[in-house]
């Protein structure tokens, strides 16, 4: 084994040993203090908008500056703090010509290192020359030259020194009108001084019955930056590296304000005229029930369409069918509203005729100037519109009778069974052959719910009908509380049609006129016997009766 690689041996055993020593003992010794002064300084604030509204979700952005500065670092740059004593025994022979000659059966026969409190560098590098024959003991104490130890000796110890590590910011709205809609904490990488970092979102829901204000929402930051750095480095390149971080919580705080509130209510007052196939009417009541005036009021009435589902995608659209009950007229201007007011409003809704009776979505909002010039908007007030059922008339089901070639007059009985007045109703029979109506028309007048009309129509059946049962169909055509024209759907009447009449039949239908012919022949009879009665020579002479005189004789 050469020379150089058994110094190479005992110097890494002897930075080994060093190695395995407590690092306070390699800090503590007489060697300079290492200090730095100074690290990241951490502020924050709002970004962009702070204003907030009573009943507003809306996120808050919240961005971190590192303005930290050094404004001192002390540290050192030196050899092996463990100076070392290293002892060799080596054999050496002098040579004929006076030339030191090494040995090259030479062995190492002592081979120590230990560490020393105190120690100088060495003279030189190397084994001095030797002359003579024999063994000598050559020692070489000190830190060899190319072993190097250095506290906060890197250039970029200041950089590091300054940047803030794995930031987190927690926001709080503790003793604020406000909840956290999003999570509370954000994380946000490095941070290096002089920077600001990416805009951290939290989303909040401000209380329908928040108080103007100015509120502080605590931020508690949480960050790393580093104290001391230490590197060790041999001639067999870098041994050890130690960067010692400590860990930094700041709470600061950003200010959010809360101002009166832009609160337009619009709750419904009245329905008229909500009947399937007709035109309604919704009423409306706006209300400022905020505490600042709203300018170039504009009420919308629109239907109702779902918002995002719940467990699904946000983005996704969801398609809905139109509703039975849309607006005919979508909004209305109604101006300036002071705080307390309130305004009336009316709108006209299509009602289609294949709605049922229930009631119906509809939504409405009001659209409104602030003061600072801006339009806004008032959150979306959803209401349920009422449909009446259909307007109907019903007709008894007593069916009409009549026999074949005759006529009759057929007496109806019409009743109002829907949710509205029917004014100046007008019932038509419509008949198709074997009838004919004499007149098809008859005017009911204004009918209630409810109210029964009593009408009469004249029919006559051709005597070729066919006896089975026919129906004649009817209609109502009416006005409405808004003065609209309206048709009902038809109404069927039973038309049972008999045989034609036989003679009987005939005499007992008209038994009064039968008898009054029968009366007239007979008192014709009787006349007619007594004036042959009254003829000359057919009247035998009439004896005088007896006087007293006579009978007593």
């Amino acid at each position: 084994m050469s020379f150089e690689t058994k110094l190479r041996t005992l110097l890494l055993c002897a930075l080994l040993l060093a190695a395995t020593l407590p690092r306070a003992e390699a800090l503590d010794g007489p060697y300079l203090p290492q200090t730095i002064q100074g690290g990241p300084i951490i502020d924050a604030s709002i970004f962009g908008n702070r204003e907030l509204y009573p009943g507003q979700t809306t996120p808050i952005q919240v961005v971190i500056q590192n303005s930290g500065v050094i404004q001192r670092v002390e540290g050192y740059d030196t050899p092996s703090p463990y100076p070392i004593s290293i002892t060799l025994t080596v054999p050496i022979t002098n040579g004929s010509d006076g030339e030191d000659v090494e040995d090259e059966s030479a062995t190492t026969t002592e081979a120590t290192a230990q560490y020393m409190g105190d120690g100088g560098y060495p003279s030189g590098y190397g084994i001095s020359a030797l002359t003579g024959v024999g063994s000598y003991s050559i020692t070489e104490s000190g830190i060899p030259y190319f072993d190097d130890f250095s506290v906060n000796a890197n250039p970029n110890t200041a950089i590091a020194a300054t940047t803030a590590l794995g930031v987190t910011a927690k926001l709080s709205t503790t003793g604020a009108p406000l909840q956290l809609v999003s999570g509370d904490c954000v994380v946000g990488g490095s941070l290096p001084a002089g920077s600001v970092s990416p805009q951290f979102t939290y989303i909040v829901r401000v209380d329908r019955g928040a108080m103007p204000g100015v509120y502080a929402l605590p931020l508690t930051v949480t960050y790393k930056h580093l104290i001391g750095e230490y590197d060790f480095t041999s001639a067999f390149g870098s041994y050890l590296t130690y960067n010692n971080y400590v860990q930094e919580t700041v709470t600061l705080y950003v200010y959010v304000v809360i101002r009166e509130a832009f609160d337009l209510v619009v709750t419904p007052l009245d329905y008229g005229n909500m009947i399937p196939g007709s035109d309604g009417m919704v009423t409306l009541k706006v209300s400022n029930i905020g505490g600042v005036c709203a300018e170039e009021c504009v009420v919308y009435l629109i239907p109702s369409y779902p918002g995002a589902p719940q467990d699904g995608d946000p983005s996704a659209s969801i398609i809905v069918s139109p509703s039975l009950v849309l607006p005919v007229q979508s909004s209305q201007y109604v101006g300036r509203m002071d705080p307390g007011d309130e305004r009336p409003v009316s709108f006209k809704v299509a009602v289609s005729p294949d709605a049922e009776a229930g009631t119906y979505p509809l939504s409405a909002l009001v659209s409104y100037t602030d003061a600072w010039g801006k339009q806004k908007s008032s959150n979306v007030d959803t209401f349920g519109v009422p449909v009446q059922k259909e307007m109907k008339f019903d007709v008894d089901e007593v069916p009409i009778a009549i026999k074949c070639g005759q006529s009759c007059e057929a007496m109806m009985n019409l009743t109002n069974i829907g949710g509205e007045t029917a004014h100046d109703a007008v019932v038509r029979v419509n008949a198709l052959d074997p009838f004919v109506v004499s007149y098809d028309t008859a005017y009911l007048g204004d009918v209630e719910p409810g109210d029964t009309v009593n009408t009469t129509f004249g029919i006559k059946v051709k005597p070729d009908a066919v006896p089975t049962t026919y129906y004649v169909t009817m209609e109502v055509k009416y006005y409405d509380d808004q003065d609209d024209p309206h048709v009902t759907k038809i109404i069927r009447k039973a038309i049972v049609v008999s045989p034609p009449p036989t003679l009987m039949d005939k005499v007992a239908e008209n038994w009064p006129l039968v008898a009054g012919v029968a009366i007239l022949a007979l008192i014709g009879i009787l006349y007619a016997a007594r004036s042959v009665l009254k003829r000359p020579g057919r009247r035998p002479p009439m004896q005088k009766p007896p006087t007293i005189q006579e009978k007593k004789e």
